[in-house]
This record gives structure tokens, sequence and C-alpha cells, in this order.
């Protein structure tokens, strides 16, 4: 396949399948709650909290050294194409378009303890230049006074592969508690120093204004950021609409030739009768949204 054509290919079929609302999460962003891993795909924003280490000094009271939120920053994902036609997804374009520039892999490999990264720049080593990237988070985080550890398994690590095969084939070993082979030419593993949380974003426009919001991010999260609040009761659900890309959109002109329509957008029906709340207290408007998803509030002034 052409570079990116399995992200596309993918995200095609997302937009065509049947799906319930955790699959939806799965297809179009490669989300597992059970497992703790999403994908970063291009177009979507990670978001890092940083907390770095403060010492004020051995004679301190109990628990005042250590880790201290040190600030927020967002990296855009995007797919970047080298001027040899290699594919990789990157945090930042323009880091990575400098020629010469030569970013050190972090030391230690596989399963050992490595460096890891201070910033965004550290992801330019060569290893990591892979298309499919892939966040992971530990089973538990060390307390805020604990010294922190340099084993990728205790931190969010975040999983570069070469291939789909490589990235799922990794992933069962990290999933599972298995070895993990040592760093080569198509995987590598990456996570910054400190006691950092990462989270993905997507981009969802509400009445034409765009917002980013965590991934799985539902409907009615939304709209309550908006004041609204949705009943816990079935209801009928009026002057409210969601439209979605449809990822595969693609037509032929009257050359033959085959065209892509980038903003073709298909809408979502939640109101087809009174809303429905399942067993488990779930409804209608509990659907997580998706990267792109526009939200249509009728009569509203924002």
């Amino acid at each position: 396949m052409l570079p990116g054509a399995v992200q596309d290919v993918m995200q095609a079929i997302a937009g065509c399948i049947p799906q319930t609302f955790i699959e939806s999460l799965y297809y179009s962003h490669g989300f597992s709650a059970t497992w703790r891993y999403v994908d970063l795909r291009p177009g979507m924003r990670l978001q890092v909290e940083y907390e770095s280490w403060q010492y004020i000094s051995a004679q301190a009271p109990t628990y005042s050294n250590g880790y201290s939120f040190n600030g927020t920053i967002q990296y855009d994902i995007s797919r970047f194409m080298t001027a040899s036609g290699e594919h990789s997804t990157v945090l930042n374009v323009f880091l990575s378009s400098l020629e010469g520039l030569a970013i050190p892999a972090p030391t230690g490999s596989g399963p050992g303890p490595i460096d890891g990264g201070g910033g965004g720049i550290d992801t330019l080593f060569t290893g990591f230049a892979q298309p499919f990237l892939r966040i992971f988070y530990p089973t538990s985080f060390k307390k805020p006074c604990e010294v922190g550890s340099t084993y990728p398994r205790d931190n969010v690590m975040i999983l570069a592969a070469a291939s789909w095969s490589t990235l799922n084939n990794i992933t069962d070993k990290i999933t599972q508690g298995l070895a993990i082979p040592a760093f080569g030419t198509d995987y590598a593993l990456f996570y910054l120093r400190g006691r950092n949380t990462l989270t993905p974003l997507i981009k969802v426009s509400v009445n034409g204004y765009p917002t980013w919001l965590p991934v799985g991010t539902t409907l009615a999260q939304a709209l309550s950021q908006h004041g609204v609040s949705p009943c816990a009761i079935p209801v009928v659900i009026s002057e409210l609409s969601i439209f979605r890309n449809w990822n595969g959109a693609c037509g032929n002109d009257p050359a033959g030739l085959t065209t892509f329509v980038p903003h073709y957008k298909i809408p979502i029906r939640i109101n087809w009768g009174p809303s429905v709340l399942y067993a488990n207290g779930v409804g209608w408007l509990d659907l997580p949204l998706i990267h792109g998803d526009e939200i249509q509030i009728m009569g509203d002034h924002l």
C-alpha cells in the first residue's frame, strides 16, 4: 500500500460499519479502556501535563519534596512525508522537517530501564519516526512524593511501530505482561521524564465553534458545557443534530476520475422516537464523539 493508506482504509471502514458505542471508539481512535491504550492519529492533538521533581531540602517537612505541576502543552499530531517518501506520524511538523538535526535515541532498550525524553524534540530520534503511534497507561501511578521509575511500563509510554501488525504484536506483549523485545528498526518505546499525564484530544464543533475534547467525550457531556443537561428519562430529542465525517467519501466525476470530497458528512439520527435508556443506564445521548463531529443546537446563541 501507499504510505498512509492503512490509516485511510481504517478510517473509511470505521465510518461505514455498524458499531456499538465502545466499538466506535476502538475503530475510530484505537481506544481500549480495558487495556488502557489509544492511538495517536493525524488530526488529533496530544495534551501533556508535566510534573517536575521539586526538591526543597532534606530538612523540609514530610512530603514537601516531590512532583509538582509544571505546565500543560499540546502537540498537533500530523502525517509527515520525508523527501525520500517515508511516512511517519509526528508531534511537530516544523521540527520534523529540519534536515541534518540529529536527536540521540534514548539510552536503554525494550524491557529494561531507558532514560526517556524531556520534551517533544526527543521524539525525533530515528527509531520513533514510524507511521503508527499508540499511548499506553500503566496499571498504577506512583505517589507524587515518590521517586519515579525509568522503566517504560511504569510510565505513560508511547509505542511507535512501522506496521499495523507490529503495533498489535507489541501491544499484545505489553497488555499481557510478556517480555518486550529489544528495540529494532520496526518499533520503539518512549516516555517523557517526570510524572506526566497524556491526553489525546479530538476536534468537535458546536454551532460552528471548534472545541478540543478528550477522546471518550460523549454527546451529553459536550452539551453540558453549553448549559444543556439532558433528561435522565426517555424523551423525544428535538432541535439537536449531529453530523459525522464519512471518510470513504469518493465519487466519479464526468471525466471518470475519482474525486475526494473533504467535507462530506452524514447525519446521525438521534430523533427516531423517544430516547432509549438501556439496562446499564446508557442512552442515545451517551454516543461517544469522534474527531470531526459537528453538533448543531437549533436556536442556540453561542
